[in-house]
């Protein structure tokens, strides 16, 4: 059957809500999609006024379309956010639809910091088109255990894994992320004060420790698993 949001944020995944049902989202209602490398089908996504629809992608450019609509319908002012990291240049659809109305009614909310965008409306789609973000990089302490913007102990994730400094400027630094491949120096001394977009850790099997005259400063996002 159909699934309405009558109020507050239904949030649910890409490959959620596929047994066939229209999707209703009230005035000022929200509706929240996490990508699951996936498409969420629906015959018809209809939004209210006021309406925010927010896309997390936590994995960058999605594997497939997050939304599948056959009828779209904005029928007033709908504020697309985006969440996640490891973004890219370049253009993705958000929503593919066979027909809608109101698409003048869809604005850009916000972004992950470092990523500028705007969105791009056509005959059969709504897309994100990403003009600049900043890079996602993997901490290897290859060099040495410093954190700073000139020893080389990080691969570019996006760019062949290839080894790099970390870069910040503009007041976000480059997207950052502590996994089990940075076992050769888990121990990160931070030289200055550093402002990634945001910062993962993922310490299955190397526990990391931050420290130094350092510190992690700005509005970054911080994941911590394992």
């Amino acid at each position: 059957g159909p699934t309405i949001v009558s109020n507050g944020t239904l949030a649910v995944t890409t490959s959620s809500l596929n047994g066939g049902g229209a999707i209703a989202i009230a005035d000022g209602a929200a509706l929240s999609v996490a990508d699951a490398s996936s498409s969420l089908f629906t015959p018809s996504l209809t939004l209210g006024s006021a309406t925010a629809l927010t896309f997390n992608l936590p994995n960058g450019t999605p594997a497939a379309t997050p939304i599948v609509a056959t009828s779209l319908t904005a029928d007033g002012d709908v504020t697309i956010n985006i969440t996640g990291g490891n973004f890219v240049p370049g253009t993705f659809p958000l929503i593919q639809f066979s027909s809608a109305t109101g698409l003048g009614n869809f604005h850009l909310g916000s972004l992950p910091g470092g990523v500028s965008a705007s969105l791009v409306t056509d005959a059969t789609s709504v897309s994100l088109n990403i003009t600049s973000a900043v890079n996602a990089l993997e901490w290897s302490g290859a060099a040495n255990n410093q954190w700073d913007i000139t020893s080389v102990n990080w691969y570019d994730v996006n760019n062949g894994f290839n080894p790099v400094t970390y870069a910040q400027s503009g007041g976000f630094g480059d997207a950052v992320t502590f996994d089990d491949n940075g076992g050769a120096n888990p121990a990160v001394n931070i030289t200055l004060a550093v402002t990634p977009a945001w910062m993962k850790v993922i310490g299955d099997g190397v526990n990391y420790t931050f420290s130094g005259a350092g510190k992690i400063s700005g509005g970054a996002t911080l994941v911590k698993t394992g």
